[in-house]
This record gives C-alpha cells, sequence and structure tokens, in this order.
C-alpha cells in the first residue's frame, strides 16, 4: 500500500510536533521531561481537533487527516504521561 501525498504530510507534520514538543519539553528544564513532553504534545493534539473542527472535516477513508493527526497525538501523549511514573485518576 501506497500513502498519497497528504498522507505523508499528516505524518511528516506529526513528527515534527514530537520533535517540537521534545525541544521545548527539554528547553524547559522541567523535573518531569516526560510529562512535560506528554503535556505538549496533547496541546498539539488539541489544536490538531480545532483545525480539524474550523477546516469541517471528516475522517477519511483512502487519506489521513487532522482527526488521524490528533488521534496519534492524543494517544503518544497520554503514553508518554503514564510512562512518566504518573498514575491516572479514575
Amino acid at each position: 500500500m501506497r500513502l498519497d501525498e497528504q498522507s505523508r504530510e499528516h505524518i511528516g507534520r506529526y513528527g515534527i510536533k514530537l520533535v517540537v514538543a521534545a525541544a521545548i519539553a527539554y528547553i524547559l528544564k522541567s523535573e518531569n521531561f516526560l510529562a512535560t513532553f506528554a503535556l505538549w504534545t496533547g496541546i498539539y493534539g488539541v489544536m490538531a481537533v480545532a483545525y480539524a473542527v474550523h477546516r469541517g472535516e471528516r475522517f477519511g477513508k483512502t487519506s489521513f487527516t487532522y482527526w488521524d493527526e490528533a488521534l496519534w497525538l492524543a494517544a503518544t501523549a497520554l503514553g508518554l504521561y503514564i510512562f512518566s511514573g504518573h498514575q491516572l485518576a479514575v
């Protein structure tokens, strides 16, 4: 299966957002790098949701959309947060 241009762009943006979130967490020199990394990744996820809503996007059947990107960012943020040693309150 080959990815189309739009899907490759979303994957690339996802990777760039992770690099930028990690850089911000590193520059802030917080006590818990992974928790700060998770926070900034989550913020990027919220921004992706806002942009998807603004554009009126729907989940794509053939291409990735900002909704997919938001889900990847949210899942990554959650994993980073759990891995940082924090417990989720239920």
